[in-house]
């Protein structure tokens, strides 16, 4: 593929993602006024010092970057480690008492750990319609090890999620490096650590902060793999190959978007431009090994799709269905619901659970899964409404107070039934305001992020990172139009939108002096160049 035409194809994708991204900053505003939302009063005096406000913590954080840029790396983990504290007071001044499918998580994964074995609760009634969803059984599997390890208690989840937070926070710097520079790496952790309502919802036993560290460990080693100056038969070729699709085959038994980013990547090693500081005669080996390792990480991925319900049926002892993802795409075509949650397609799924106790149920609920998706597919078509359905759809997922809602609902601070008695509280409608103030600003830094730098020759390493970035962006919200929809699922969005926005908020200067020992870990990722490739280039 020549050159010029890869140029034209990233800033075809530019062009695309920053076209969603307006949508999305417009979904962001509208779903903080929609109707049928119905956690807090908007009020428009609160939105625009909402913004105001976070405006400034923006500031806030570009200047403890900025600061933090000047001094080794090590001062930046302090800092996370202290933002940390807050976190922990949180666990200790509300008791959870968890809900919905967080209740699911710690009440399986408790039970696991107390000894019973996956078959014996599916035996007695106690995985429900589990079944369906196996990502549910994995993630329950994962947190009942962790309560073996330590303490069967839902505060050792919490305490384990807030851990992978901060390290999650850490790795992050590291990729922002490899994309741009120190000064992008301080602001992308800064701004993930510190997104308000995320830096709530993270304290809860949720499955999303395991997820999102998978989905950067993999994100991390395939943006090293790809910029190695190694040989197909160097063992850091395979090594930083295989941590690559070992961390994305974890991530899909945790959520089955992770396919997302396995042909995202694919689908950039086809068009990546490469560094122009490397002599012609290695560029055409690079080319194909680069080529041929992204083709296998999609060939194991998907064999690993294909055998997973018969690896999970023989490791659990449980009738799986086939079909993980056809709950996911029913509820998310169901205009009626919003696509959201579907309380009368669940009672019918609890129907069938209840009068048919043996593993036929669930081809009988597969049975009406697509019968229900073949009629809200055939009801869309004829009533003509997949514009407003798409935009009611993107209003959900666009807002921005899921944490201090799901906070509310799984402690014992706020009953579920009292949620909408205390909306009108001042301290939730302002944090709801300052919320969503800090969503636009962060869309609005990744548009600038995506027109500030446009595809150069010279600063390739910055360019295709941020072609990577967009095409994973422009995947997730693709695929957000498809599947049942939830205020949290756009926590997929934070990998590529902080690093885009961090390159918005921070300019790139190569010939900026930095301190010795940043500079050397500069260097070393500008080289690329492994300890063992005894080759000068």
């Amino acid at each position: 593929m020549s050159r010029i035409f890869k140029v034209y194809c990233q800033w075809c994708i530019r062009l695309l993602t920053i076209c969603f991204l307006t949508f999305y900053l417009v979904m962001t505003i509208s779903g903080y006024f929609a109707k049928f939302q119905k956690i807090i009063y908007p009020g428009k005096n609160v939105l625009l010092i909402g913004t105001i406000v976070a405006l400034g913590f923006f500031a806030l954080i570009w200047g403890v970057a900025y600061w933090l840029s000047k001094h080794y790396v090590g001062w930046l983990v302090v800092t996370l480690t202290l933002l940390t504290i807050p976190k922990i007071m949180l666990i200790g001044l509300f008791k959870i008492s968890p809900v919905s499918d967080i209740y699911s998580y710690t009440n399986l994964g408790g039970s696991s750990a107390s000894g019973d074995s996956w078959r014996w609760m599916y035996s007695n009634g106690g995985l429900d319609l589990n079944p369906l969803f196996p990502s549910v059984i994995h993630i329950s599997s994962a947190f009942g090890w962790i309560d073996r390890l330590f303490i069967n208690k839902p505060f050792t989840i919490q305490l384990f999620n807030i851990l992978i937070t901060l390290t999650t926070a850490v790795l992050i710097y590291y990729f922002g490096r490899q994309i741009g520079n120190h000064f992008v790496g301080i602001l992308s952790s800064l701004l993930f650590y510190l997104m308000p309502t995320y830096y709530i919802y993270s304290v809860l036993p949720g499955y999303e902060p395991l997820w999102l560290l998978l989905l950067v460990i993999s994100s991390l080693c395939f943006n090293r793999w790809r910029l190695g100056h190694w040989q197909i038969s160097n063992s850091y070729y395979w090594g930083w190959l295989l941590m690559t699709i070992v961390s994305l085959i974890l991530a899909q038994l945790i959520r089955p978007l992770t396919p997302i980013w396995v042909l995202s990547f694919f689908f950039f090693t086809w068009m990546t431009l490469h560094d122009n500081h490397i002599s012609k005669a290695y560029q055409k080996t690079r080319t194909p090994y680069q080529l041929a390792g992204s083709f296998l990480i999609l060939i194991i991925f998907t064999l690993f799709l294909a055998i997973a319900p018969k690896v999970d049926r023989q490791i659990y002892h449980i009738p799986f269905t086939n079909n993980s993802s056809l709950y996911s795409f029913t509820v998310g075509s169901n205009i009626r619901a919003k696509g959201m949650y579907d309380l009368t397609l669940i009672n019918k799924l609890e129907k069938i659970n209840r009068k048919n106790h043996s593993a036929q149920r669930y081809n009988q609920m597969n049975v009406l899964l697509k019968s229900r998706l073949k009629h809200n597919l055939r009801y869309l078509q004829r009533t003509n409404g997949w514009l407003n359905f798409l935009i009611q759809k993107n209003q959900v997922l666009s807002q921005s107070f899921y944490g201090i809602q799901f906070f509310v609902m799984n402690t014992k601070s706020l009953s579920d039934a009292s949620l909408s008695s205390h909306s009108n509280v001042s301290f939730p409608r302002w944090l709801t305001g300052f919320t969503t103030g800090f969503q636009i600003i962060l869309i609005l830094s990744t548009i600038i992020g995506l027109l500030f730098y446009w595809p150069n020759l010279k600063y390739w390493r910055i360019g295709n990172g941020i072609v990577l970035m967009a095409i994973i962006l422009d995947g997730v919200l693709l695929a957000s139009c498809l599947v049942e929809v939830q205020s949290r699922y756009q926590i997929a969005w934070y990998l590529p939108m902080i690093i885009l926005g961090a390159l918005g908020m921070g300019k790139y200067d190569p010939k900026a002096p930095d301190k010795e020992d940043v500079k050397k870990i500069e260097e070393a990722f500008d080289n690329l160049k492994s300890p063992s490739n005894k080759t000068k280039y």
